[in-house]
């Protein structure tokens, strides 16, 4: 692989290689915490709604819009 740099290419050090794994990591752990919060936000947006609370109230008192 190669890395542009000012419109030089260079070849990927080793270090290269192994910072651009550890991104996929990071990104990978991210994506998986943010799908957790917005499961956990539509099963409280779907609890309010069988408690009998309107998309209104929903939205209003809590800030969270049903769809």
């Amino acid at each position: 692989m190669k890395k542009l740099i000012n419109n030089v290419e260079y070849d990927l050090t080793a270090e290269d290689l192994q910072q651009i794994e550890l991104d996929k990591i990071e990104v990978a752990r991210v994506k998986a915490i943010d799908d957790a919060k917005a499961e956990k936000k539509a099963s409280g947006k779907a609890k309010l709604i069988e408690l009998g609370l309107t998309e209104e109230e929903v939205k209003e008192t809590f800030g969270i819009w049903v769809i």
